[in-house]
């Protein structure tokens, strides 16, 4: 993923991810209020070329390895209209 330096630095501290059933960004608790939580549930702009997409599993780790997996899981039991 092409991501700017400074997103992409989130995104290596685990303080933003991509929830891989939505597609969407998660932040971190930490992030909200700030210019970064208008982020918050933004989905990827998917490649049309399936080749091109990131991979669903690289997601998926880095989405459980992240310290924000436990937020989302727990936004989604408060929330049930949240996808699973």
């Amino acid at each position: 993923m092409l991501l700017r330096a400074d997103i992409h630095s989130l995104f290596d501290l685990g303080l933003m991810s991509v929830d891989p059933a939505t597609m969407t960004v998660v932040i971190a608790a930490g992030l909200v209020g700030t210019t970064y939580g208008a982020l918050a549930g933004a989905a990827l702009s998917l490649p049309l070329d399936a080749r091109k997409r990131p991979s669903l599993d690289a997601l998926a780790k880095h989405f459980e390895w992240s310290d924000i997996n436990a937020n989302a899981a727990a936004r989604r039991v408060a929330d049930p209209s949240q996808p699973t």
